[in-house]
Formats: C-alpha cells, sequence, structure tokens
C-alpha cells in the first residue's frame, strides 16, 4: 500500500492506459461485426418464407399449439392466395373474350353501318329515275289530245287490275297516273277530266276513273299541305 501511494501518479497512467486500451479495442471488434454483417447480409430485412418454417423439436405444449396454429393460418393464407389468382386468371380471360366479341360487334355494325348508306344511295337514286320517269311521262301527255291522254289513262288503270283486287283498297288508282297528274299543269289536267266525263264521249269507266283520279289527288293535295305545314316553324 505504501508502494501504491509512493507511485499514485504512475499507477493512474497506468490504469487510464488500460481503460483507453479497452475502449479502443471494443469499438474496433463492434467495426468489425458490423463489417462481417454488411457482407454477409445477416442485419438486411427478413424474406417471408417461401415454405413452412421447421421449428426447434423440444418445444411446450403451448408453444407446439401455437407453432400449429400459425401454419395452419400460413396454408389458409397460401390456399387464399391461389383462389385469388384463379379468379384473376379467370377475369383476364373473361376480359379477353369480351374484348374479342366487342370487336367483332363493332365490325358488324360498321359492315351493316355501310350497307345501310349503300341502300340509302341507291334508294335515292331510284327515286330521282322514278321522278324523271313520270317527268318524261308527264311532257307526253300534255303533248296528247285529251282524247288520247283518256285512252292512254284507262290503259293503264287496266293493267293495274291484272294485279289481285286486294293489293290495292277501293277506288285507288294506278299510282303512275298519280305520280304523272301531281306534275302536270293544271291547264293541261282540266280538258282530260272533261274528256272523261263528257256526255258523248266519255264512258262509265272514264267517268268512274275521273271520280277516283279526283278523290286520290284531293288526298295528295291535303297530305302535301300537312307535311308542308308540319316543316314550318312554328310562330313566336
Amino acid at each position: 500500500m505504501k508502494l501504491i501511494k509512493n507511485n499514485l501518479p504512475l499507477f493512474l497512467a497506468i490504469l487510464t492506459t488500460l481503460i483507453a486500451a479497452a475502449i479502443f479495442g471494443w469499438l474496433t471488434l463492434n467495426k468489425i461485426n458490423e463489417s462481417g454483417k454488411d457482407q454477409h447480409g445477416a442485419d438486411h430485412d427478413p424474406v417471408s418464407p417461401t415454405s413452412p418454417v421447421k421449428y426447434p423439436g423440444k418445444l411446450t405444449e403451448e408453444l407446439r399449439d401455437f407453432v400449429a396454429e400459425l401454419e395452419k393460418r400460413d396454408a389458409d393464407i397460401r390456399e387464399r392466395a391461389e383462389d385469388l389468382q384463379s379468379i384473376r386468371n379467370s377475369i383476364e380471360q373473361e376480359t379477353k373474350e369480351f374484348t374479342k366479341l366487342k370487336t367483332e360487334v363493332l365490325n358488324l355494325q360498321a359492315q351493316f353501318d355501310r350497307k345501310a348508306q349503300d341502300l340509302e344511295s341507291k334508294y335515292i337514286i331510284l327515286q330521282q329515275k322514278e321522278q324523271e320517269n313520270y317527268r318524261n311521262l308527264a311532257d307526253t301527255i300534255e303533248s296528247l289530245s285529251p282524247s288520247a291522254a283518256v285512252t292512254l289513262f284507262l290503259q293503264m288503270n287496266k293493267d293495274m287490275d291484272q294485279e289481285p283486287p286486294a293489293a290495292y283498297p277501293a277506288n285507288y288508282v294506278n299510282k303512275t297516273i298519280l305520280g304523272v297528274l301531281n306534275l302536270m299543269d293544271p291547264r293541261d289536267i282540266a280538258p282530260i277530266f272533261e274528256e272523261m266525263n263528257d256526255d258523248k264521249s266519255g264512258t262509265e269507266e272514264s267517268r268512274q276513273l275521273a271520280a277516283s283520279l279526283a278523290q286520290q289527288l284531293q288526298k295528295l293535295v291535303v297530305e302535301q299541305n300537312n307535311d308542308d305545314a308540319a316543316t314550318l316553324p312554328s310562330g313566336g
């Protein structure tokens, strides 16, 4: 004890050196351990196991039950994941089939629209052609004498009589005659009607035709007036 007291400064210096060496060694060892862990990935984030975990064999009854419950839950989760994947695959397949059907429907709709436009164009052309034929026939009849025009109308109306009786309503006349008269000047129509109703040159057939034509023309004029009125803007 007297020796320590006499050499107290030296003793403290040696003790301080030993403590510093211990601290330095401890820090160096920690750095080496941390470096080794980084290189081997020991401290990386844990990864979910891809298969059931094997636990030590020596477990208490309570721990074995707990482990069994965990394994059961893990199996249920895996089964649900497989079911969800199967459902996802089914939805993807149905989506592909729906997209295919939708494309086919759109293609059919496009084809139908093209055919409808083509038919409409042909119908317009036929209407224009029919109107042109009516106009040419009207010009021809206007150049005839009233007697010749009546003879032509009677023949045209007889041609219609060759068709089944149920094809036309009562007192209906050949639509070509109506179409022609609708395009003719009223001043040219009047002499023809006078010829059909003439006491000397007219016949029962011509008088009946004149009555039917007058009735149909009047109906046609009313329909045209109604159409024109429907297209006019309403007053405010």
